[in-house]
């Protein structure tokens, strides 16, 4: 692989009308006079990953599997901090309601001393949604940012 990302084989440098269509980390789609042609840029690999003919059919599957295989691979750690982020907001509002509902039963004695235990337990909940609530959605939000920038044009 050069400084740019691209691939070194001996199928592109023996090609002087190879162009780099559009790249990101993991993939790159090629153009020359044989086709169109998708290389992982992650690896040391020397051959495409896949090939398509020279013509408007060609040129349309290229794109769209290189499309389908950029965005298969940047989605699901999107989806992932995304539902971290849901489950511990659901779990902090939850655990701050409880919490406040036990805290106004307090004029009652028995209520305080058989609800201790419930409000330590919710107070741990609490304490650990609201980090990963936080943490999850900055992580959500920097990923979501990075995916709008889009791939990079070579």
């Amino acid at each position: 692989m050069d400084d740019a990302g691209v691939p070194r084989s001996p199928s592109i440098e023996s090609t002087p009308s190879f162009e780099v269509v559009d790249s990101n980390r993991r993939f790159m789609l090629g153009r020359d006079e044989d086709g169109y042609t998708i290389w992982r840029t992650d690896t040391e690999d020397t051959e495409p990953i896949r090939t398509f003919p020279v013509g408007d059919q060609g040129s349309e599957e290229a794109f769209a599997t290189y499309q389908r295989l950029s965005k298969a691979t940047r989605s699901w750690p999107l989806t992932a901090a995304k539902w971290v982020a849901i489950v511990a907001a659901f779990g902090w509002a939850l655990s701050g309601i409880a919490t406040a509902i036990l805290y106004a039963g307090f004029d009652r004695n028995e209520i305080v001393r058989s609800s201790m235990s419930w409000i330590q337990w919710i107070q741990v909940l609490q304490s650990a949604a609201y980090p990963l609530t936080v943490g999850a959605g900055v992580v959500y939000g920097v990923l979501w940012l990075d995916r709008r920038k889009g791939p990079t044009r070579a």
